[in-house]
Formats: structure tokens, C-alpha cells, sequence
């Protein structure tokens, strides 16, 4: 959720990523791998609206995004469903 000087209240969905990444390190003068890390990546931000008010929900690899039942909704949304590829 973001606000900026006005009066919105501007919702947003971040989807990430998390992985694990190995930590090279030098040692006696040699790069070795120190372990892993984990990384979380941002791939993409989907605004939603002023706020949105709704529901999201995962099944499998469809994500689906409710209509938004807030007071600034607007009547002819439907809602939509993305398909994740991991």
C-alpha cells in the first residue's frame, strides 16, 4: 500500500521470487563457494488501484484477482486470472 500527499491509498500485488544463490568467498587465493544466500527477486508489480479492496487467491499456478468491492471500484470489473510460470 502507498499514499503520497493526496488522498489515495494506492494498492499494489508485488510477485517474487525466492532462491538460494551460492556465497563465493576467497580463500588462500582461491574463489570457493562459502555456503548459499537467499534472494528474493522481484519479477513484477501489478497495481491494483485506489483502495482496492478484494481477494486473491492461488490455485496451482493460476493466480486469480478478485473484483474490486471497495468504494472507488469500478462496477464493470470482473476481476482477471494470470497463469505462473516457475
Amino acid at each position: 500500500i502507498e499514499s503520497s500527499k493526496g488522498s489515495g491509498t494506492f494498492v499494489s500485488l508485488f510477485l517474487c521470487r525466492l532462491s538460494s544463490e551460492p556465497v563465493p568467498e576467497f580463500v588462500d587465493g582461491s574463489l570457493v563457494r562459502m555456503g548459499e544466500r537467499q534472494v528474493l527477486q522481484l519479477i513484477k508489480v501489478i497495481p491494483l488501484g485506489d483502495r482496492w479492496m478484494g481477494t486473491i487467491e492461488l490455485d496451482g499456478n493460476r493466480l486469480k484477482i478478485g473484483v474490486d468491492e471497495g468504494r472507488f471500484g469500478n462496477p464493470d470489473d470482473t476481476g482477471f486470472e494470470l497463469s505462473l510460470s516457475l
